[in-house]
């Protein structure tokens, strides 16, 4: 992976902020800050995260695949408790060259707002997005690394830094906001399906 800022994911997150603000989802309103988090408070976090999700009752990483909304509105609202300002942020992940979610397009997040299918699964991936334009992902790892073999919690998250790129692994922004989940029913699909 090359060491430089990647402009290109800080410029899709910003513009799946102005796409939110102006489709009326409201959101955090995240201001990007070139000032890093030193790894002590990104590991502090992941420990911390792993713990809530094993409080939440997930397990293994095929729970905590199907449950990324839940699980990233939850570690949001309590790293925001604890000064930790992120965003959620939702689209799809690119695995070489290839979306990981087949249906998950800038229309198809669009149309679940306006007609939510609260008994379907939805076809998007989110994550969260710090200040300083860093990833982090607690759900996702294994099914792109291994799925037939998948890891612990523990080995399951993501932390991609600011200045790392890997042109055929990358995130994509669409929206951002935990108003999407209350629109499209996302949590209570999570809670009761």
């Amino acid at each position: 992976m090359s060491k430089f800022t990647d402009k290109r994911y800080i410029e899709k997150f910003q513009e799946a902020q102005h796409r939110s603000s102006k489709i009326g989802l409201q959101h955090n309103n995240l201001k990007i800050d070139t000032e890093l988090y030193d790894t002590k408070v990104i590991i502090d976090i992941a420990r911390f995260s792993i713990g809530l999700m094993k409080s939440m009752g997930i397990h293994s990483t095929a729970e905590a695949r199907s449950k990324c909304m839940i699980v990233h509105h939850a570690i949001q609202q309590e790293l925001s408790a604890a000064g930790i300002s992120s965003e959620l942020t939702i689209g799809n992940v690119v695995l070489r060259d290839k979306p990981f979610i087949d249906g998950a397009t800038l229309q198809s997040l669009v149309s679940e707002i306006s007609s939510p299918k609260y008994d379907q699964p939805q076809d998007i991936h989110c994550w969260l997005t710090l200040r300083d334009s860093s990833i982090l992902d607690f759900t996702v790892y294994s099914s792109l690394t291994n799925p037939e073999k998948p890891e612990s919690l523990e080995e399951n998250y993501v932390y991609i830094e600011p200045y790392e790129h890997d042109p055929k692994h990358y995130y994509e922004p669409m929206l951002v906001g935990n108003e999407y989940l209350a629109l499209t029913g996302a949590v209570e699909t999570v809670f009761f399906s």
